[in-house]
């Protein structure tokens, strides 16, 4: 079987859910160099120090847990991946072919992380949607949940970081919605924010039902998202696998004031988004709400298109 050998660097690149959009850009290459499968190799024996998160002092065992939890775990949502390999010392020997085809351990690599690289590939013949859940993990959600082919329900992604809190969900604006779905016999989970779970629990002090499992596995999380009739969330990091699956989606909230990586301008430069616009990549179903995340704009919208359309 001829592979792509694909390398990431946390020495140059960030331990965070920008490696997802990454693997869609090495499956891409993949897909057009006619090869069979990837092999991902991670090397993780240093952490750069660039982005606000990372110039915090003392994170290193933050990052060292990313790597596990984010960087060794996505990669097997995509089908085309055959093995994942992280390694705690540097490469010291590349194989071909690679990417990024210019990869040279212990130098400043060009490893294209972010969504400029992946605008390359907007219009080619290969799938900007790779990821899927296991048909296990499916199984163990439907089992859960008890969910049989007339089950309709929607999930609520909430974004509630201590890291830029400005990006975070309006959580008393999602429940009023949460409140105004469920009095209309719409079943509706709750997906809370790990970092939340584990500290503050800002999302459990409000009475909605929470899917538990999906916060700490990535696999059950695209099941359920799979799964759903629909899904709402706001932008973040966590649902990069679920923006390049075909899944079903809302995502509220693209532009923060004052945050950069959310400006209109790191839009249009890194995703090559006018505003208004969905993503190049997306389905028929799956819309960018660039709008803020409140009662009347995600009522207007989940009434306006999608399986609720009408309905609420």
């Amino acid at each position: 079987m001829k592979l792509l050998n694909v390398y990431y660097d946390t020495e140059h690149c960030p331990a965070t859910f920008d490696f997802g959009t990454y693997l869609v850009s090495a499956n891409a290459v993949r897909q057009l160099m006619k090869l069979e499968g990837m092999k991902i190799i991670i090397s993780a024996s240093t952490f750069r120090k660039a982005s606000p998160r990372e110039l915090v002092e003392g994170v290193e065992h933050d990052f060292r847990w990313r790597v596990k939890h984010i960087l060794g775990s996505i990669p097997h949502l995509i089908p085309s991946v055959k093995s994942v390999e992280v390694r705690s010392a540097p490469c010291d020997v590349v194989q071909f072919p690679s990417f990024p085809p210019v990869y040279a351990p212990g130098t400043p690599a060009k490893i294209p992380y972010t969504a400029t690289f992946l605008q390359n590939f907007y219009g080619q013949p290969c799938d900007l949607r790779p990821y899927r859940a296991s048909v296990r993990a499916k199984d163990h959600v439907t089992s859960l949940l008890k969910l049989n082919e007339n089950s309709e329900f929607i999930t609520m992604t909430h974004r509630t970081s201590k890291f830029q809190p400005e990006r975070n969900s309006n959580l008393d604006e999602w429940f009023k919605v949460y409140e105004h779905l469920t009095k209309k016999s719409i079943k509706v989970l709750v997906i809370p924010d790990f970092e939340d779970l584990m500290t503050e629990n800002q999302a459990l002090k409000m009475n909605w039902d929470v899917f538990i499992p999906a916060v700490f596995d990535h696999d059950l999380r695209l099941a359920l998202y799979e799964l759903a009739s629909d899904n709402y969330c706001i932008n973040n990091g966590v649902i990069v696998p679920l923006m390049h699956s075909e899944a079903r989606y809302k995502l509220f909230k693209w532009l923060t004031p004052g945050v950069r990586t959310c400006s209109p301008e790191w839009s249009k430069k890194v995703w090559g988004l006018e505003y208004g616009e969905n993503f190049k990549f997306s389905n028929d179903q799956q819309e960018l709400i660039w709008e803020q995340d409140n009662y009347d704009v995600i009522i207007k919208s989940i009434g306006s298109t999608g399986p609720l359309a009408g309905r609420v």
